[in-house]
């Protein structure tokens, strides 16, 4: 049994009702409580992904698989509100990106 089944049995126990409560209710539940388990930021879980891989360039897709970050979080973050953190790596022969830590900011 996984562990969002087994959140679901346990809080249809806790929280006996007559009426019937959607499934998908329950979904929703179990992400919000699993959002709060971690303090960390997402741009915290980026930050880390680049730190356990020694900085080596990585598109945003291998970061949003890395991290189980959606796209438009991946892409707010290296785009806009800490581009300053990042450094942006053309790809030879290739479209698209590739993303690094900044090597004036990395610690």
């Amino acid at each position: 049994m996984s562990e969002g089944e087994m959140f679901i049995l346990e809080w249809k126990e806790r929280n006996y009702n007559p009426f019937p409560i959607r499934e998908g209710e329950l979904i929703v539940e179990y992400w919000k409580n699993q959002k709060f388990k971690s303090n960390k930021t997402n741009f915290d879980l980026i930050i880390q992904f680049f730190k356990n891989n020694d900085n080596k360039p990585s598109s945003s897709k291998e970061i949003q698989d890395a991290t189980d970050l959606p796209r438009g979080n991946v892409a707010v973050i290296l785009y806009a509100t800490h581009k300053k953190y990042f450094q942006c790596v053309n790809m030879q022969k290739k479209r698209g990106r590739l993303w690094k830590l900044n090597s004036k900011l990395e610690t």
